[in-house]
This record gives C-alpha cells, structure tokens and sequence, in this order.
C-alpha cells in the first residue's frame, strides 16, 4: 500500500461515520495478501469497493439480490488482477499491439481516495483518482488523472474520466469489465444488441452480425464497437444496463471448457459479463488539458 492511499485511508479512520468503514482483503475475504477496502453500508445499499484497480467488488441494493460476481477463487495480490466486480480495463482494452500486459494497467494499479460523501438523499459518492505511476510511465502514460464517481444508492452509478495534461494526446480505450450475478448463464439472453455487428475474438474477430438475442453457449467472447445505449439482461432477477459516452459493448463468458484452465474461475456458470466502454476506432484521443467523461447506470 502507498503511503498516501496510507495516510487517506487514516484521515477517513478518523472521521466518524454511520455509513461506511475501513477494511483490507485479509480481515473481508481471508486472503493472504492485504488490499485496502472501503464498506459501504446504508438503509439503501451495501458495497464493497477495493482501492486496488479502483474496483466495485460488491454491490446489493436492499431487498434486491446481489448485482454482482465475485470469484471464489479471486486473488488478492499486487500484480494480478481481482477476478469479478467491475475492473476498470485501461488505457487499452485486450491485447495491445505493443505491450504484453492485457487490459492495460488500471486494474491492478492503486487508486487514490479523494472523497467520500454522503447526499442529502442518503446515496453515497465515492470519487477515486489513478494518476501517473511507475507503472503508467512503463506504457508510456505520463500526465494524466483517471478518475472514477461511484454512486450508491438503489442503484449503482459510475463515472469514468479521463484528462490529458501532456503536450501530446493520449489515446485511452477501455471498458467497465461487469461480472454479473446470474443463476445460469446458459439460461440467460441480453437484450439491447439485436442487429448490431460483433468480432468474435473465438474466430478470429470475424465480423458477425447478431440476428437473434444474445445467448451464452459454450465460450462467448464478442465486441459490439457500437451498440444501443441500454442492454437487459434476462435473468430471475433482471438487470438493465444504461450507458452515455461508452457505446461499445463486450459480452463475455469463458464457457466451462476455458473456465476449467483458469485457477481464478469456477462456477463459469453464475455470471455473464456486459461490458460498456470505448473500443477500437471508438477509442478516446484526448488532446493536452482535455477531458473525456462517461457514464454507466445499472438497476436490478
């Protein structure tokens, strides 16, 4: 742990509050390593959010079932990225052309702590900041500040940003990477993409266009560059997911045969991922002392 995320996580210690409190991995989930967690828990929600990867881990609204997947087998460690929630996957989605890392550095970076506060309607803000580190410097970002706005209330709100303070423009390509809680995936269909043109990363990404709902058989890995501004997605407990900024959308689940060759999944069955973000020609370039702002909006 840093020692500025150190001394935020002692500032918030310190002030007294009914709404959220200060924990790490080791005491929440029993990992080996210990990872800073924020605990938020009001009338309206419950939530859990990590400061590494700047990563929603949990999210129920009250008397609503869980939004969100978490692995049972996730790891808690620097280096490796938390299997579930919502990574933030940036300044690059996938494969770089370039770079070995996959998904960019976000998720496995430390965030800062700028601010909790509570509204007057009793939903809680939580803003955390990621800016140039020596991991950003390896890829070549320098300049810059990442920011995320959680929103918690009935709902789970996100707002990702990107600024550019360089003398150059930075590109940043990413995605909200939801894992969600289903019951069976082979039983759940997204909404909200009917028509619209996908790569399929298992062949080759061959452009397909979808001309039936979006089903989960086997290994599903496709990118919808552009797509509708809401997805639904068909489970018992029905989630709708509404995107501003962030058109592109991947649908993603291992299937049973690649979930078997990862140590991090098991049970491939209880979630799908919908991703929004911005993808291929998509892609934010954000010019010197600009800023790039988008917005996610999920309700169960």
């Amino acid at each position: 742990m840093s020692l500025l995320i150190r001394s935020q996580i002692i500032e918030y210690m310190n002030t007294p509050t009914q709404y959220y409190s200060i924990s790490n991995t080791k005491e929440h989930y029993a990992s080996e390593h210990s990872l800073p967690l924020i605990i938020i828990d009001t009338d309206k929600c419950y939530a859990v959010i990590s400061l590494y990867g700047g990563q929603i881990l949990s999210f129920k609204a009250k008397n609503k079932e869980p939004l969100l997947w978490l692995s049972e087998n996730a790891v808690f460690k620097n280096g490796v990225a938390i299997r579930g929630g919502i990574p933030i996957c940036a300044p690059w989605f996938g494969e770089h052309s370039e770079y070995a890392l996959n998904h960019g550095f976000a998720r496995i970076s430390e965030w800062d702590l700028a601010e909790i506060n509570q509204l007057k309607n009793s939903d809680v803000v939580i803003t955390l900041k990621l800016t140039e580190n020596e991991l950003s410097k390896q890829y070549d970002y320098q300049q810059f500040t990442m920011e995320i706005n959680i929103i918690l209330g009935s709902t789970l709100s996100i707002n990702f940003s990107f600024e550019n303070n360089r003398d150059i423009s930075q590109t940043c390509e990413w995605a909200m990477h939801s894992y969600f809680q289903v019951d069976d995936c082979k039983t759940t269909t997204v909404d909200g993409l009917l028509n619209y043109t996908y790569q399929d990363k298992t062949k080759n990404n061959k452009a397909v266009l979808l001309t039936k709902p979006q089903v989960f058989e086997g290994e599903i890995d496709r990118s919808f560059v552009n797509a509708s501004t809401v997805q639904k997605i068909n489970n018992i407990s029905p989630i709708t997911i509404t995107g501003q900024n962030c058109n592109s959308v991947i649908v993603w689940n291992p299937g049973e045969i690649l979930a078997n060759k990862m140590s991090d999944i098991i049970h491939s069955n209880k979630f799908v991922c919908v991703e929004r973000g911005a993808i291929n020609e998509l892609s934010w370039n954000v010019f010197k002392d600009e800023k790039e702002t988008a917005s996610m909006t999920i309700t169960n």
